[in-house]
């Protein structure tokens, strides 16, 4: 069964450190990781990437955000837009 691994770094309650940190994620085995576009850096895309591991980022609504995040690599752009 595919699975994808959903992250953010956000400090909000429901969102536990061990979840922001991604400490558990290799025992989820993701077949993808859905990052929280605030998250993804040239670099930090990189390393995610040398990992072998898909990236998609989630909620971008800014069009040259989606545009940048998509020269670097990402496999898919979530949005709340219908024009982006």
């Amino acid at each position: 069964i595919p699975r994808a691994l959903l992250v953010t770094e956000k400090p909000e309650p429901k969102n536990k450190i061990y979840l922001r940190k991604m400490w558990l994620g290799s025992l989820a085995r993701p077949h993808l990781v859905h990052l929280d576009h605030d998250m993804v850096t040239d670099i930090r895309y990189q390393a995610w990437s040398d990992r072998g591991l898909p990236i998609a980022v989630w909620t971008v609504n800014d069009a040259r955000r989606a545009e940048a995040l998509r020269a670097l690599g990402v496999r898919s752009v979530i949005s709340d837009s219908l024009f982006l």
